[in-house]
């Protein structure tokens, strides 16, 4: 397991796609990226029925909203 998880972690630095820290906005296109490639990894893998994209669509526009959120500013009072 210890192995498994070393090859991954230099594979991903390898990728430069491995959060540094430094550019919060640049890691966040990483993990979106790596997100991205594992999805359609799997869809390549194993598939996708109608129904599998119907529930896909929910689930990705849920999240988009609730980052969205988390991304967006709060508003300051008397805008």
């Amino acid at each position: 397991m210890k192995e498994r998880v070393e090859a991954q972690v230099r594979e991903h630095m390898r990728r430069g796609d491995w959060p540094t820290g430094k550019d919060p906005a640049r890691d966040l296109d990483r993990l979106l990226d790596r997100f991205r490639d594992d999805v359609r990894d799997a869809a390549r893998d194993h598939g996708v029925t109608p129904d599998q994209l119907a529930s896909a669509r929910r689930h990705l526009a849920e999240a988009a909203a609730r980052i969205d959120a988390v991304l967006r500013p709060e508003p300051r009072p008397g805008e």
